[in-house]
């Protein structure tokens, strides 16, 4: 679902409001409002990561969230510079900790669900639609248009889903690069738990337990 905070190289990355103080003293007030910050760990290197979002009389700025890192880079959403109104339109970002290497994505459309696979971040469109982004652009694969009962777990490369899609109801493997996932096993009343420690065996449950 992505995180509040994500690591990247020696630096965290996080959503803060910023706040400046007023030339008379009266009081603070609120400089950026939300916005993606980045921190080495100490006072001095803690920083505004990037202005993104900013509209006269607004105090949510760009509303970052669903932090996720990606090998060396974080990919986060925030609110629709084009749209800022509508809170279900959101934006894909990415952001090597610099602010020229924080960069817009996509367009995002009432997206959750979000987690790191094969370089790249998975995530969903409600109700169904089943995407993945690279940390480049241009880098976007729709491995379903409407599965239902999504849930799925990272595997080495790749990722193991359980969803519905059509009259199929089961699990389905899918890596970048292989085009359509592969369906490799019926639901026989079973439902995707865990990856195994060994990092290579998937593990079900029976349903309910």
């Amino acid at each position: 679902a992505g995180e509040s905070a994500a690591v990247v190289g020696n630096h965290i990355v996080f959503a803060a409001r910023q706040l400046g103080k007023r030339s008379d003293g009266s009081g603070s007030f609120d400089q950026f409002g939300i916005e993606p910050h980045v921190s080495d760990g100490t006072p001095e290197g803690t920083r505004l990561l990037k202005d993104i979002l900013r509209i006269p009389g607004d105090k949510e700025g760009s509303s970052p969230a669903a932090f996720t890192a990606c090998g060396d880079k974080v990919v986060f959403t925030i609110r629709s510079t084009k749209n800022p109104a509508d809170g279900g339109l959101r934006e894909l970002w990415i952001t090597d900790g610099t602010e020229a290497g924080t960069v817009k994505l996509l367009d995002l459309d009432r997206a959750d669900d979000f987690c790191p696979v094969g370089g790249g971040v998975l995530y969903r469109e409600w109700p169904g639609r089943i995407l993945w982004s690279g940390t480049e652009l241009g880098q976007t694969t729709t491995l379903f248009e409407n599965a239902a009962e999504f849930t799925q777990v990272p595997f080495r490369n790749g990722t193991v889903i359980h969803a519905t899609v059509g009259a199929s109801r089961g699990f389905w493997w899918w890596e970048p690069g292989m085009g359509e996932p592969l369906l490799c096993g019926s639901d026989d009343g079973r439902k995707l738990s865990a990856i195994g420690s060994d990092g290579c065996t998937m593990l079900v449950i029976p349903s309910g337990d």
